[in-house]
Formats: structure tokens, C-alpha cells, sequence
């Protein structure tokens, strides 16, 4: 079963910049493509619908479906287990290791909190709600 994620634009000013500068939804799939690539555990993407009007200038909605994140969120797990539980040192180096790798890449999750890292009953981890990672670009990539 997968996972659909809605995007609504708010506002006319939204519709508008989603649709010149591209949509959170296209967002969320770059950075999960991005972060599944440089091996951060997030669920796969499987494709982009998005409904345009006035020649693309004009976003309606749009949706992305991936594949399925199991597991509950960060907060919930230490809140329904404690601090003491066993799975929670594969938890922390699994984080650890994904921080790591993150920040080697120079990928930033705008959104981080706990309850956008989901946990599995065996203890691995999974980034959602991607919309707002960027990947950073040092001064020396952007030259020639």
C-alpha cells in the first residue's frame, strides 16, 4: 500500500509561485531521490500527478505517492518505550549515520522534528515530510 501525499496551494500567490518555480510536490521528490541516493533512508517516490492551468504558470494540486513508510514517529516510539529500551542504541547510530551522511552531502531537512522520523518495529528509521530538504552547494561547486 503506498502513501499519498496532497499538496493544496493556499493562496493565489502560492498557485502561482508553485507553478513558475516548481511545487513542494516536486520538491519532496527531488529531495527523496536526493536523500535515497546518498543513502538516508526515506520511503521511495513513485510519481508526480500535478493539475496546471494557463500553460503550467498556474498550479491546482498536486500528489505524491511513495512507497510505504512503516513505522511511528520518533517522538511517539520514546514516549510509548522510555529512554531504557533495547532498540533505541540502533535508533541513535542509525540517526548518527544518517546525520552523517547528510551533512557530508551538504543536505539539509528544513522540517526536522521528531515526528517526521519514522521508527520500525526492528528499529531502522525513515525521513518524511521532505518538502522542505535542500541540498546546499558550496561556493566552489558553483564555479566553471
Amino acid at each position: 500500500v503506498a502513501v499519498l501525499k496532497y499538496y493544496y496551494p493556499s493562496s493565489p500567490h502560492k498557485h502561482l509561485t508553485y507553478g513558475i518555480r516548481g511545487s513542494r510536490c516536486q520538491q519532496s521528490w527531488v529531495a527523496a531521490l536526493g536523500l535515497g541516493h546518498i543513502g538516508v533512508p526515506t520511503p521511495e517516490p513513485l510519481v508526480i500527478a500535478e493539475w496546471q492551468l494557463l500553460g503550467g504558470l498556474w498550479l491546482s494540486k498536486s500528489f505524491l505517492p511513495t512507497a510505504p513508510a512503516s513505522g511511528i514517529p520518533l517522538d511517539t516510539f520514546v514516549e510509548r518505550n522510555g529512554p531504557d529500551h533495547p532498540l533505541l542504541e540502533k535508533i541513535v547510530r542509525h540517526l548518527r549515520d544518517s546525520f552523517s551522511r547528510m551533512s557530508h552531502h551538504r543536505a539539509v531537512h528544513g522540517d526536522l522534528k521528531a515526528n517526521n522520523i519514522l521508527v520500525s518495529e526492528t528499529g531502522d528509521i525513515s525521513f518524511i515530510d521532505l518538502d522542505a530538504v535542500e541540498f546546499l552547494l558550496s561556493p566552489s561547486a558553483l564555479q566553471g
